[in-house]
């Protein structure tokens, strides 16, 4: 499986750690388990909380938010890469 979007976060708690552009999910080897890799552009970042975590990862795919809590992500250069395990929680737009 593979999917691409615009539009994302990294959260720590209730704090925006970083505002994600355009994403690349990927299907990740290692079965049984479900897992993904994720790239994605970092548009903007709070120096603070970029350096903390885990961090919940958010992005938007269509109207719909795909989310996964305790993500460790690596960040540089501009480049938010992260590896996310099990499905993801699925939130329409409008509950967000």
């Amino acid at each position: 499986m593979q999917a691409t979007g615009t539009g994302g976060e990294l959260r720590v708690g209730s704090r925006r750690a970083a505002v994600l552009g355009r994403w690349e999910l990927r299907a990740a080897s290692g079965m049984p388990a479900v897992r993904f890799d994720i790239t994605a552009a970092v548009a903007a970042s709070d120096s603070y909380w970029i350096t903390q975590g885990p961090f919940t990862v958010d992005l938007q795919f269509g109207r719909w938010h795909w989310r996964w809590d305790g993500v460790r992500a690596v960040v540089e250069a501009g480049t938010a890469s992260m590896l996310v395990c099990g499905r993801p929680e699925m939130v329409r737009d409008a509950q967000v």
